[in-house]
């Protein structure tokens, strides 16, 4: 008996269909995709990574290459392009997996130890597009932290909404991995840049920081980015 598994497959689409603005929808605006090599069974999730062009799909059917085993019930792209799938997932690419996968266009692997008690059971992925990660289902332990039904996890450090602050000076948000040591470096030029260390901080239990630079103001150009020690 074949066990069946899930695909995330790859499908490059490309349609457009032109409305008007307070046009009535009709059956004329669905346009077929055809069939969908290894989709042989139920899709329940979709995603479009924009970038790339291509168009993600996850639910149970047989595999594509190295698929995710059992059920694929969400889908969901972090601003670097990587794909997370969440669903009763035990294993990707032949790695151990607990309820969510991360696919970096090459290899599967785990999402630190998973979100799988009492139930192995995600049943929604929602990227913020700032480098979090929220994740619902029947869980109550997300890793090694209690988190009932819902959570979210850094899964990118990325600096965000960038401002001048009325002082003059430059603020940022800094997202990284909760409790970790973070440094702020910062360089004049990235020709040939000199990266200094002006900030360091062990970022709170949600990860989020902010930042001001305060001695902006007598460089005409200044550039950002952030390590953990």
């Amino acid at each position: 008996m074949k066990i069946p598994k899930i695909c995330i497959l790859s499908v490059i689409t490309a349609f457009a269909a032109s409305l008007g603005a307070t046009a009535a929808l009709t059956d004329a605006v669905w346009v077929s995709l055809g069939t969908v090599d290894g989709a042989n069974n139920p899709v329940n999730a979709i995603v479009e990574d924009k970038k790339a062009g291509v168009l993600y799909i996850g639910g149970t059917f047989s595999a594509v290459g190295s698929g995710v085993s059992i059920n694929v019930l969400a889908l969901a792209l972090d601003p670097a392009g990587d794909l997370y799938a969440g669903g009763q997932i035990t294993n990707a690419g032949g790695a151990y997996i607990v309820g969510i996968a991360q696919w970096n266009g090459s290899t599967w692997s785990p999402v630190g130890s998973g979100l799988g008690y009492p139930y192995i059971f995600v049943n929604e992925l929602v990227s913020d597009g700032m480098g979090r990660l929220y994740a619902s289902g029947a869980f109550t332990v997300a890793g090694t932290n209690v988190s009932a039904y819902v959570v979210q996890a850094n899964v990118l450090t990325m600096i965000s909404k960038s401002r001048r602050s009325p002082s003059g000076g430059f603020a940022f948000n800094l997202v990284t991995t909760p409790n970790s040591i973070n440094r702020i470096l910062t360089a004049t030029n990235l020709i040939s840049p000199v990266w200094q260390a002006i900030y360091t901080n062990v970022a709170p239990a949600n990860g989020a920081l902010q930042y001001t630079d305060t001695a902006t103001p007598p460089y005409p150009v200044r550039f950002y980015r952030s390590s953990s020690p």
